[in-house]
């Protein structure tokens, strides 16, 4: 039987001191509870896990020393990665059913992920793998998660009134 990601993440994590540990959490930007109950091998969530192996230096989906690693402080954009399922399903034909079965996830859980809500650690991998998208692509870094959508602070209309009557005349 294949060992989980909780699983691989926790080895890994075995050979780190409680100190050291402490230190890998802050440096992930989890709090440390979350990295003690991943040391334990008990479940966390799909962002958590994927920072503190990113901050172990290990590959998220493999549980290999990883290459490239991306910078803690990170979030899924479960928008995202629900649009990417979604699409990747579309475009194959496949209806939520048969999606999940190829996947190996409950329909109800590929229905979850779907509506961009999230999921565990073990269905966010598999279903990373099934759009063919490694799972670090759906880190978010600038904590815009609306990616070039800026936030409008005043109307246009305002503004504009403000720029015409501080014309010089």
């Amino acid at each position: 039987m294949p060992m989980t990601a909780a699983a691989r993440l926790a080895r890994r994590l075995q050979v780190f001191s409680p100190v050291e540990m402490a230190a890998l959490s802050d440096r992930a930007g989890v709090q440390r509870k979350i990295g003690a109950r991943a040391r334990a091998r008990r479940k966390i969530g799909a962002t958590a896990y994927m920072l503190l192996c990113s901050a172990a230096g290990i590959d998220a989906a493999t549980g290999a020393p990883a290459t490239v690693v991306p910078r803690a402080g990170a979030t899924i954009v479960w928008w995202m990665f629900g649009s990417g399922l979604f699409l990747t399903r579309t475009i194959k034909r496949l209806d939520l059913r048969l999606a999940a079965n190829l996947v190996g996830v409950s329909a109800a859980t590929l229905s979850r992920a779907e509506r961009c809500h999230p999921v565990a650690v073990e269905s966010f991998l598999r279903i990373s793998d099934f759009i063919g998208i490694p799972a670090e692509s759906f880190l978010c870094f600038t904590q815009n998660t609306n990616c070039n959508t800026l936030k409008v602070k005043e109307p246009a209309d305002a503004r504009l009134r403000q720029l015409v009557t501080a014309a010089p005349r």
